[in-house]
This record gives C-alpha cells, structure tokens and sequence, in this order.
C-alpha cells in the first residue's frame, strides 16, 4: 500500500494572506485541491492524510467533502514546524503500516506533481526495497 502525507500546516506568513497559501483559490478552488487531485488521480496511490493546523482541520475537511477527495482518509493536526507537522503525520500512520508499505510526503502548496513523477517515485521505491532485500539475504 502507498499512503500520501500532505503538509498543509504552514500560514503563508511570507504572502501575507488572510489565509494560509494551500487554501488561496486557482482556477476555481483552494491550491490544496489541485495538489490532492494528482494523487487523488494516481491509482498507485491508497490513502492521504492530510496534516494541518488544528484550526484549519474543520475547513479541510469540508473540502475534502466538497471537492469528492475519497482517497482522503484523515485529517490531523500539524505542529509548529514542518518537522514536527511530518512527525505527526508518520506518528499517526505508524500502527496502521506494515513493513511493505510505502509513505509519500508532500507539501499541499506545491501542487504541480505529474503523474509520471508519482509513477517514478513508487517504482524507485519498490526498486530499492528489492536490492535491499537481496542485499540482506545474501549476507
């Protein structure tokens, strides 16, 4: 199974928005919707979780509703920083994985992600889980 993390805790202090930039609107909804859609979109993809400020969980959530994001499974809370936000993120999947698991992390703000670069990214994984693999049983 490949499970997403989108980070979406940050506030876009830099922007200067009244609202934090994964949830400014282009092309007719929030930043955050086009990156969930192309993971959404990728049928090598299981389940997202979405990490983000305790404040904006209500409002994720009802997008997640609006937009029909049904690869979404959760939406928890972040921290102060991305570290800690990720750590949430892994923390919360931790009971749920098992050692064939795969976790994609990526940042809700950056929502230009091809199709072939998720396919990429999956493929060098299981790659590189059959080396190790071969490596470990060969010693």
């Amino acid at each position: 199974m490949t499970d997403v993390i989108i980070l979406a805790g940050g506030i876009g202090s830099r922007l200067k928005s009244a609202v934090p930039k994964q949830f400014i609107e282009i092309d007719g909804c929030p930043i955050i919707v086009h990156t969930i859609k192309n993971f959404q979109d990728n049928p090598n993809i299981d389940h997202i979780i979405i990490v983000c400020l305790e404040k904006w969980i209500e409002y994720t959530k009802e997008i997640v509703k609006k937009y029909h994001l049904d690869k979404v499974t959760d939406v928890v809370p972040g921290g102060e920083t991305g570290h800690i936000s990720t750590r949430n993120g892994v923390y919360f999947l931790k009971n749920r994985l098992s050692e064939d698991d795969y976790v994609i992390i990526h940042d809700a703000a950056r929502p230009i992600v091809y199709q072939d670069i998720i396919d990429d990214l999956i493929e060098n994984l299981q790659r590189y889980e059959r080396e190790l693999k071969a490596q470990n049983a060969n010693h």
